[in-house]
């Protein structure tokens, strides 16, 4: 095993089996490419020293890293800018449907499109893993509603 792995080991287990981010890995492991912290992350995830964890939910900045490590798993999601609601979606794949919405496949209106590009560092994403779809809907429902009375 390489020793920049057996570090992140090291650093997993201290922190109760999970992972600072990448940035802050680099700096520790002293490495400067965020690119040799994924690779040797993939190497021990494909050989099983670290599991594959995904919590129900959670809140992540909005960057492609986080997407592309998000696994593709049914639920809600609502784009936020500095806790405002930009989209509430509800989808069978939530990297997927984040995805075309980047591709612009899935279209925003002008006034979103343009928030997101301006204001790109304040963007994060709350998402709520759900199987069932009646489940989804009524959560996707109840935050919409959340939201509109906050309003």
């Amino acid at each position: 095993m390489h020793q920049i792995q057996q570090k992140i080991i090291e650093i997993y287990k201290e922190n109760n089996n999970s992972l600072p981010s990448f940035r802050a890995l680099a700096k520790e492991l002293g490495v400067a490419s965020l690119n040799t912290v994924a690779y040797h992350i993939n190497q021990l995830k494909k050989n099983g020293y670290l599991k594959e964890t995904l919590n129900a939910s959670g809140v992540m900045p909005l960057n492609l890293r986080n997407i592309l490590n998000l696994a593709s798993k049914p639920g809600v999601y609502i784009i936020l800018n500095d806790k405002t609601p930009l989209r509430i979606e509800e989808a069978d794949d939530i990297k997927k449907s984040i995805l075309k919405i980047i591709d612009a496949e899935t279209p925003l209106d002008k006034d979103t499109l343009k928030t997101i590009k301006n204001d790109l560092e304040k963007i994060t994403i709350a998402y709520y893993i759900i199987e069932s779809m009646e489940e989804r809907k009524k959560t996707k429902e109840y935050v919409v509603g959340v939201y509109r009375k906050n309003e």
